[in-house]
């Protein structure tokens, strides 16, 4: 028997003590420092403690702990900038607007019904967010919004599981936010029937499956649907700290335009840098890399140098008979916006230009210099499968990588620029477009991780700019991705979430006027027996 419907609150002396732990859990759940059995947690006491206070009070402080806590974690995990706390803010927010939901439906509810309430709420949350911060990206103070939900899913702290990641590449990553979100609700309804089965085995055995469900996905993708074998080799190539270091004193505003003076000396200053980027490409392409890119911004170039350098690549890609994509940051000869380009460049075996790319998504304070490229990914068939590009932050927004896999892409080039407190959570971030879009993904990274990673989400090399060698990661991958339904459906589960939470409001209201309705009277004479 399932618990009956009722408004009555459960009793809990405990509550402040949940409290308290669901918001110092909270703050290990998000970016860095990130514990996946943290992510899992967290809800479960959070969830208790507002199903058993008022909602006024419950709710605000649920909300106090959760933006005081992923306030703290994004001003110190990510960088210690005030508008970042902000974001860290908004994001508690957001996810307060979860539990406000299964405050007000799931009390109205019961068994198997009142258990959905909490993932489908939590869910809807994670993608709207997503959307919004597509939607705001493009305008003012994106920092506020564009670090939202797409950042900040639960499922990224999973990163490591690839048992569970699988499921991504079904639902995208909003199946994990309602896995997550479900082991919560069930625990809270176990809790709640003082720990019974017989009156949680709804709520228990529904969430079972899901989870039984996810773990056989997993198992059977893993082990029935291997990558394509290894067939060519690449290179991930990033810029050395030294080097880069050399150009930190260059104040931008001297190249916007400057004097022709200034701009030739700074011109010379960036020139060791392209020079280091060359040497290790045809190193490496002489060892026997048919594809090579670079990272983000890894070559800083003026505008009037950029034939010379397209030229240079394009005949070292013509010599050794590879692919080879640069990474620019270009230095526009101009006194207006916009200042800079953010380009990767793919030059072909013979030398010409396949792609110059402009990066769709520039990132918080880069937007104030550098406009938004078309969002569009490009894409060009090889003998080593087809590639596509996009650039760091471009990642960060499932429905613009989910191009590459509609497009059956093979490998994705993705050079990225982090730094050091956001270089790990951002390589995990990663490995989820990877599984999402059944890419081989190629991730050199300026002053963070440079990876590769296969259509499965392994890791199968890597290396940190930050230690003593050179940043260049190489790997032996397949020629060939594997198809997902994600990338061919989207975001189906997510809609499916929405009408799911929509149909338990409705059964909610209908329940409430049923038992607030009032009793008819009943006239006329007795009837005798």
């Amino acid at each position: 028997m399932s618990a009956t419907p009722s408004n009555h609150l459960p009793h809990d002396r405990l509550a402040w003590l949940w409290l308290i732990i669901g918001a110092a859990l909270i703050a290990f759940a998000s970016l860095q420092p990130s514990l996946p059995l943290a992510a899992w947690l967290a809800p479960v006491f959070l969830l208790r403690f507002v199903r058993t206070r008022r909602a006024r009070v419950g709710l605000s402080l649920v909300a106090l702990a959760q933006c005081v806590a992923l306030g703290i974690n994004w001003y110190i995990g990510t960088a210690p900038n005030a508008m970042l706390a902000i974001s860290g803010v908004i994001v508690g927010l957001l996810y307060t607007c979860g539990y406000a939901v299964d405050r007000l439906l799931a009390p109205r509810l019961s068994g198997l019904a009142q258990a959905l309430v909490f993932p489908l709420a939590m869910t809807t949350v994670d993608w709207l967010g997503s959307q919004l911060a597509g939607a705001m990206t493009p305008f003012l103070l994106p920092s506020l919004f564009s670090v939202g939900a797409a950042w900040d899913s639960p499922g990224y702290t999973q990163a490591g599981n690839l048992l569970l990641l699988q499921i991504v590449a079904l639902t995208g990553i909003w199946g994990l936010t309602f896995l997550m979100a479900f082991f919560a609700s069930a625990v809270n309804a176990l809790w709640e029937n003082g720990f019974s089965w017989r009156l949680a085995r709804a709520s228990l055995i529904g969430f079972g499956a899901v989870l039984a469900a996810v773990l056989i996905w997993g198992g059977a993708r893993l082990a029935l649907f291997p990558p394509a074998q290894p067939t060519v080799r690449v290179a991930a190539i990033a810029s050395r700290e030294d080097l880069f270091a050399t150009i930190s004193d260059v104040n931008p505003g001297d190249l916007m335009p400057g004097t022709p003076t200034q701009r030739a000396s700074i011109g010379v200053t960036f020139a060791p840098i392209a020079e280091d980027l060359f040497a290790r490409t045809l190193r490496e392409a002489r060892a026997g890399a048919r594809i090579i890119t670079w990272g983000e911004t890894v070559a800083p170039m003026l505008e009037e140098d950029m034939a010379a350098l397209i030229e240079r690549a394009g005949a070292v890609a013509h010599e050794q008979q590879i692919y080879l994509q640069i990474g620019v940051i270009v230095f526009r000869n101009t006194d207006h916006y916009p200042f800079m380009e953010n380009r990767a460049i793919l030059l072909d075996p013979t030398g010409a230009v396949v792609w110059d790319y402009h990066k769709a998504n520039p990132t918080p304070g880069e937007n104030m210099a550098i406009a938004a490229g078309p969002r569009v990914l490009p894409t060009v068939d090889t003998p080593y499968g087809r590639l596509a590009t996009l650039i760091c932050y471009d990642a960060d927004f499932p429905e613009l990588a989910r191009q590459a896999g509609r497009a059956g892409v093979d490998i994705l080039l993705a050079p990225y620029r982090d730094w050091q407190s956001v270089s790990a959570q951002h390589a995990q971030m990663a490995t989820f477009r990877a599984i999402e879009n059944g890419v081989w993904l190629v991730r050199p990274s300026l002053s963070g991780i440079s990876t590769v990673v296969d259509p499965q989400g392994r890791v199968l090399a890597q290396v940190s700019g930050f230690g003593p060698d050179e940043p260049t990661v190489v790997a032996t991958i397949g020629a060939q991705g594997t198809p997902t339904p994600y990338a061919q459906f989207g975001d189906v589960f997510a809609y499916m979430c929405i009408l799911g939470l929509a149909a338990l409001a409705g059964l909610a209201i209908a329940r409430w006027r049923q038992r607030n309705a009032p009793t008819p009277l009943i006239t006329g004479k007795p009837v005798k027996g």
